[in-house]
């Protein structure tokens, strides 16, 4: 058949499968104008045909005014593993454990992106400042990140899900952000724009090696450890905005915090205030669970934004 363009081809289909019964199905359908050109009206086929849609956008489902949706439970994070360790010892098994941790499959990271690929700049970034915190709308509309709209966007898109009013996203969604920013800069994680892993972590704080490209640390241990790390190695992040440290007992006190600061997280902070340099100009929230803490910091300050403290 000779299709000269789109709108030849939507009366084509039209015209020929007018009186047919038939099945059809659509298989990643991003787009509603692909939906529309393929499928414009009910009545195009004949009595009794069914057209299955598959999508990772359930708005453009629910834009059609579909007859039904049905979400296909995904696999498991073991289900996911179990065909790369199949056959193998329980040496090996752990040795690709951990490399997966650091570098996690390819191939399946490559299909997810697609879905990743298809954000706007600013649902790019809610995607990657994902932190399940009942506060994180407050912490992004504050970062300009328009989180009302882009939370909707990736729940709509299948990338988070909202249950029991808490945010929460796959583990390998949350792999495929962390595997894009380590692609940033594969060799020098101080000039990351987010860290997770600890030995980036302690590397990059020992050294002092950060860098303004940082703008979140993550980092929970669940077992304390001994750390030693620079006082003064915040000092270069002045794009830092996350900050989240557990289980570390540090040899020297921090001197310098970032002031742009908007989420920090130190559980087990060693000194008995905050640095007196530091000065919150956007912070949001405050956790400062079983650490030294007496008083905030010395002298008054002058904070407009926060909503919560924790201590």
């Amino acid at each position: 058949m000779n299709v000269k363009d789109v709108d030849n081809g939507i009366l084509m289909i039209k015209n020929r499968l007018h009186h047919k019964k038939i099945l059809l199905v659509l298989d990643d359908v991003n787009e509603l104008g692909q939906l529309n050109k393929l499928v414009a009206e009910h009545n195009w086929f004949g009595p009794g045909s069914r057209v299955i849609i598959k999508t990772e956008d359930v708005h453009l489902l629910m834009t059609r005014k579909v007859d039904g949706i049905y979400e296909i439970e995904g696999l498991s994070y073991d289900e996911v593993l179990g065909s790369f360790l199949y056959n193998r010892s329980t040496y090996e098994w752990k040795s690709e454990l951990d490399r997966l941790k650091e570098f996690p499959e390819g191939e399946i990271l490559n299909v997810l992106q697609i879905s990743f690929d298809g954000l706007k700049e600013t649902e790019k970034e809610f995607f990657l400042n994902y932190i399940n915190q009942e506060t994180i709308i407050a912490i992004l509309d504050h970062l300009e990140l328009y989180p009302k709209i882009g939370l909707r966007v990736l729940i709509y898109k299948s990338l988070i899900k909202l249950q029991n009013d808490k945010l929460w996203m796959h583990d390998l969604f949350q792999e495929m952000g962390r595997d894009i920013v380590r692609k940033d800069c594969p060799k020098d994680p101080g000039k990351r724009s987010r860290l997770w892993l600890y030995k980036d972590i302690d590397s990059v704080l020992t050294k002092n090696t950060g860098t303004e490209t940082i703008q979140g640390i993550v980092l929970k241990l669940p077992k304390p450890k001994e750390a030693h790390w620079d006082p003064k190695s915040f000092s270069k992040m002045h794009r830092l905005k996350f900050l989240i440290i557990g289980n570390f007992q540090l040899s020297h006190d921090p001197k310098h915090l970032p002031n742009d600061l908007v989420f920090l997280d130190w559980s087990g902070y060693p000194s008995k205030s905050l640095p007196a340099s530091f000065q919150p100009n956007e912070f949001i929230e405050l956790h400062m669970y079983c650490s030294n803490i007496e008083q905030l910091w010395k002298g008054t300050k002058v904070i407009d934004n926060i909503l919560q403290l924790f201590f």
